[in-house]
């Protein structure tokens, strides 16, 4: 999923998934704490919920990226260690966003093409609504590629783990 913005890693680690569900628990706060303690300056800059065998986390951040991913993920144990399976995606309200903003331009350019194979306008029509689209594309990938790159930086570091992507 190259060229979408959905990413999915496995990680592998020595760790049991008990240590691991510790390791994810004592790194983020849960969203209940984040509501009646804000604290700009804490280390603990990861919100969500870890259960036994799953996880759902997003970054915390005084500046907001909003394109970053929520990092999904399940914890299993294979061979004495762990298995950490993680689906990184965009936020709901991004992906709402998104249809928002590119259903109407998408429209626009099917018209057009009607339009163009009807002999009544010219392919240069199209270019504007094409430079939206793929702007809108780009300012999604740009802030969410990078982060998931950070998360799978991350995640390595804290789980001690191997990346088999």
């Amino acid at each position: 999923m190259k060229f979408l913005p959905f990413e999915q890693y496995r990680f592998t680690t020595k760790l049991p998934p008990e240590k691991v569900f510790e390791l994810l628990q004592n790194n983020l706060r849960t969203i209940g704490q984040l509501l009646f303690t804000w604290q700009p300056e804490s280390d603990l800059k990861y919100v969500g919920s870890v259960s036994s065998n799953k996880f759902k986390i997003y970054r915390l951040s005084m500046w907001h990226n909003s394109f970053g991913p929520i990092v999904v993920g399940k914890i299993k144990a294979k061979d004495g260690g762990s298995v950490v399976n993680i689906n990184m995606r965009l936020n709901y309200g991004v992906l709402l966003f998104l249809v928002i903003c590119l259903t109407p331009m998408i429209l626009v350019v099917a018209d057009i093409i009607t339009e163009v194979l009807k002999g009544k306008c010219g392919y240069p029509v199209m270019f504007g609504p094409l430079i939206f689209i793929a702007a809108i594309y780009l300012m999604t990938m740009i802030g969410f590629k990078p982060s998931c790159n950070k998360w799978k930086i991350f995640l390595a570091r804290k789980l001690e783990a191997n990346s088999s992507s």
